[in-house]
């Protein structure tokens, strides 16, 4: 439960929400993890699906995650708020 970067008690519950939800999608699932290339900060960029699911594509539909386009390693647009 770390709150360090949650701008507001909103995005400090929804935290809480979208991590209980990553748990349960995951928890006793068949996990694939493929790699992809790196950022560029040298991070390894990985794909994650639980049961042949994509966990990104849950987690989005599901209202925890929104796109936040990059091109070159930069963000094409602000980053995503969750406090209104």
């Amino acid at each position: 439960g770390s709150e360090r970067g949650a701008r507001c008690s909103p995005e400090q519950a929804l935290g809480r929400e979208a991590k209980a939800f990553m748990e349960r999608l995951t928890r006793g699932a068949a996990l694939t993890v493929r790699t992809y290339e790196t950022d560029r900060y040298g991070r390894i960029i990985i794909g994650l699906d639980a049961n042949g699911e994509n966990v990104i594509d849950q987690a989005t539909e599901a209202g925890f995650l929104k796109a936040w386009p990059h091109e070159n390693g930069r963000a094409m647009t602000m980053k995503p708020g969750w406090c209104g």
